[in-house]
């Protein structure tokens, strides 16, 4: 992953690794779309125009593999893997918290299911997800029968 890669490296290293991300994504955008460093290790594709949301996965696909190759960093050679949270948002829908929030929500889906993976939001999964959480969480160990 690109947190154990930067881990491992040294500040200097570390800066090299991220540029080089950003050089073997930034090639893969078309006119309109935006590449940005979150902070860490977390990148953001802005596709303004997507006139298919199946095309999102298309676009994950492209990013996932560029990152497929290893990268070499001085006498290091780092397999770098990442993970991508898809939310796709209407016109009508434009909240960029929202879309953040959703897209991490995806992104840890994605990691759940194994590394170099993309996941799109679903709200109505991600509603049963936090029911589950929350019930889990609520639940109270039960008293052992030896202590009654």
């Amino acid at each position: 992953s690109l947190s154990a890669a930067t881990a491992t490296t040294g500040l200097a290293s570390r800066a090299s690794l991220l540029t080089e991300v950003g050089r073997r994504l930034t090639p893969l955008l078309h006119a309109g779309e935006l590449l940005a460093r979150l902070g860490g290790d977390e990148f953001a594709v802005i596709v303004p125009h997507l006139n298919d949301p199946t095309n999102a996965s298309e676009i994950a696909d492209r990013l996932i593999g560029a990152l497929s190759a290893p990268i070499r960093l001085d006498d290091l050679r780092l397999q770098v893997q990442a993970s991508v949270g898809i939310d796709v948002t209407t016109a009508s829908r434009i909240d960029p918290e929202a879309t953040q929030r959703n897209a991490d929500a995806a992104m840890y889906m994605a990691k759940g299911a194994g590394k170099a993976q993309h996941a799109t939001f679903d709200p109505v999964l991600h509603g049963h997800l936090r029911e589950s959480q929350q019930q889990a969480g609520n639940t109270k160990p039960g008293i052992p029968s030896a202590h009654v």
